[in-house]
């Protein structure tokens, strides 16, 4: 098959990837982000309010009885225990989701036949072992120094998003893979040079932040739903039969895991998109394999 043509705008293109690739992201995202995250919200909801009723009770018991302070601390531990791997297990299912996006999205501008969810599945989970969780390792701190001690050159940095379309795209190693990102080592051929390919994509990164600032506010908001729609406050306290929270919890939950599924599957068509759209105005797009 030959591929995709690169022509216009790195919007179009983006928007051309995505719908290349719709069917399968909406798959993957579903079964690897949607899923998963809703189910952990759910039930550590459900098991921070049993933790929480429980510890309500130990205190209220101090000044009658000799509280076993003891058993507090193993009741939190366990809670706090189970939730950071199941948060650490999350974030894997985040990562390898990811990559599966961009593989999907790599194959359909490479022109080839899209391949099966569990494919694109288990691949991302191959590029995400090790190299991707090398890479996410020392990303996280590079941007938490530049945040620390330099706040303003963390735009520099959007430019940083490319680092697994280099692993997938490319199949480069972690390092390799920071390096071409953030010293926008590709699209020597593009119009303006390098500086124009960094603010590119940095576009890319501010438009995406935006959208997470944009998903943080209206699941916040949903909280006082009843405000906006002027009923009463009983009805949007409606318990969920069985579970220990509200219609409008659960709302929120929904709402925030769909747009973040929705989210990471436009970030990994956007940038392999702008990847293979940089990269038409060189000759030859590199092959897979081989750094450039």
């Amino acid at each position: 098959m030959k591929q995709v043509n690169s022509t216009g705008t790195l919007w179009q293109k983006g928007w051309q990837t995505l719908q290349g690739i719709g069917p399968r992201a909406i798959a993957i995202s579903f079964l690897a982000i949607f899923l998963p995250q809703l189910g952990f919200e759910l039930v550590f909801a459900h098991q921070a309010a049993e933790t929480v009723g429980r510890t309500r009770e130990f205190l209220s018991q101090i000044a009658t009885t000799t509280p076993d302070f003891f058993f507090l601390v193993a009741q939190l531990s366990s809670f706090v225990g189970a939730y950071l791997a199941w948060a650490l297990l999350l974030c894997f299912f985040y990562l390898a989701a990811y990559f599966a996006l961009i593989y999907v999205a790599n194959e359909y501008n490479r022109g080839r036949a899209l391949p099966t969810v569990g494919r694109a599945l288990l691949n991302g989970v191959k590029f995400s072992v090790p190299r991707g969780i090398l890479a996410a390792m020392v990303l996280l701190v590079l941007f938490a120094m530049v945040q620390l001690f330099l706040p303003p050159v963390v735009l520099v940095l959007l430019p940083a998003l490319m680092v697994p379309v280099f692993i997938v795209c490319e199949k480069n190693g972690a390092f390799t893979s920071i390096k071409r990102a953030v010293f926008i080592g590709y699209g020597e051929r593009f119009p303006g040079g390098r500086i124009a390919v960094m603010f590119q994509a940095m576009s890319i990164g501010a438009m995406f932040y935006a959208f997470f600032l944009l998903i943080f506010f209206l699941t916040s908001h949903i909280q006082t739903l009843d405000q906006w729609l002027g009923v009463s406050r009983a009805i949007a306290l409606v318990q969920v039969d069985g579970l220990p929270f509200n219609i409008l919890f659960l709302l929120s939950q929904l709402v925030r895991t769909a747009l973040t599924a929705t989210a990471v599957t436009l970030l990994a068509a956007y940038t392999t998109g702008f990847y293979f759209w940089a990269q038409s105005f060189d000759s030859p797009i590199p092959k897979e394999g081989i750094a450039t």
